[in-house]
């Protein structure tokens, strides 16, 4: 069966059990986008390195809550249900898909708890993620690369340029979304010539 390919990141508060969403952003193979703010975080908690590098980088940090659609493009800001609600009717909307990210340990964990359990997940999500890491080492690729200068390197300083005018740069979802998403074109069609 083919599924739409979705590309995800998201940003969190800690790299622990304890840790909450900051945001999210699945970007598909169409451009479709699902970029999302959490409110029902407590920033607080945030040590200075996620204050300056990701909490400076959301689109809607002053916003109240809010819901912003067009066709299958959604951007939000809201609590953890109200987003999870929004993410089904999204899934639903582009039927059966796959999800790749950048290096999902925590990413796809995070993802998971917004349903309760994986068991819960959207039914027309695919249960396995897949990852860009693995995905360069089995390139040949140093797995610890950084994204935006590789993408910068095959695609030129114009695309980044493009792509930071819809997301704020590094360390946002979305932008970390749309660098995953082009290394996996790269990849497959500029350096082996077929997207799989």
């Amino acid at each position: 069966m083919k599924r739409l390919r979705l590309y995800f990141d998201t940003e969190f508060t800690e790299l622990s059990k304890k840790g909450k969403l900051i945001s999210l952003a699945f970007v598909s193979e169409n451009d479709e986008i699902f970029y999302a703010e959490f409110d029902d975080f407590a920033a607080k908690t945030c040590n200075k390195w996620v204050m300056e590098n990701v909490i400076s980088n959301l689109l809607f940090k002053e916003r109240e809550t809010f819901i912003k659609t067009s066709g299958n493009i959604c951007y939000m800001k809201d609590d953890s249900g109200k987003i999870a609600n929004a993410l089904c009717n999204w899934f639903s909307e582009l039927g059966n898909v796959e999800i790749y990210a950048d290096c999902p340990a925590f990413d796809w964990v995070f993802f998971c708890n917004l349903f309760g359990t994986a068991f819960n997940i959207p039914k027309e999500v695919f249960y396995i993620p897949f990852d860009l890491a693995t995905f360069l080492k089995y390139r040949g690729i140093d797995p610890d690369i950084s994204r935006e200068s590789f993408v910068e390197k095959h695609k030129g300083q114009a695309f980044i340029k493009k792509i930071r005018l819809k997301a704020a740069g590094l360390h946002n979802a979305l932008y970390d979304t749309f660098l995953v998403k082009a290394a996996f074109e790269i990849i497959e069609t500029e350096i082996t010539g077929v997207l799989i």
